[in-house]
């Protein structure tokens, strides 16, 4: 038998572990959300896929470059940030950085192109890097769109290029000329 002193004592301990757990909730809550503030001020697209190839976290930035909704590309196949011609080859590179994960910095000049939601392509930097969770194994992805300085680039080539027949003409036309008389 419970006395009816035991019932409310009962009570009292199942609203105080009650209360503990929405504290415990309220908490988890403000973790995720200071988590996802820090994701959100990186100042690259940041993304994070599993071993299945799925994305399972995105920052505010890869939102923003790629054209999708806060949370729109959760769930979904990397592939869909692929251009086509890429993909078969881009899954092998998934599956052996998985298999032999080794750190990559920006810059490691390989060409790289992803796809944006409208379908567009661009030139993009991407560091890589291991990430082992609780549950999981993830690839964290920085991504930088190159487009700007790829242009630079080749405008820095192409001004080369004419300085030189420029520095050439320039060369010819300081060249003494013969004064003989025919």
């Amino acid at each position: 038998y419970r006395t009816y002193a035991d019932l409310v004592k009962e009570l009292e301990q199942m609203r105080q572990k009650g209360q503990e757990a929405e504290d415990c909730k309220m908490e988890s809550q403000k973790v995720k959300a200071k988590y996802e503030r820090l994701l959100d001020s990186a100042p690259d697209a940041l993304v994070f896929v599993n071993t299945d190839n799925k994305i399972v976290q995105a920052n505010a930035q890869f939102e923003k470059l790629f054209g999708y909704d806060h949370g729109e590309i959760i769930g979904r196949d990397l592939d869909v940030l692929i251009p086509d011609r890429f993909r078969e080859r881009h899954r092998a590179y998934v599956t052996g950085f998985f298999k032999n994960p080794t750190a990559r910095p920006m810059g490691s000049g390989i060409e790289i192109y992803a796809k944006k939601k409208n379908e567009e392509e661009f030139a993009v930097d991407i560091s890589l890097s291991l990430l082992h969770t609780d549950v999981e194994m993830l690839v964290s992805a920085a991504i930088r769109d190159i487009t700007k300085r790829r242009q630079s680039e080749e405008q820095i080539k192409l001004n080369s290029i004419i300085q030189g027949i420029l520095n050439s003409m320039l060369k010819i036309s300081l060249e003494p000329l013969p004064l003989e008389v025919q």
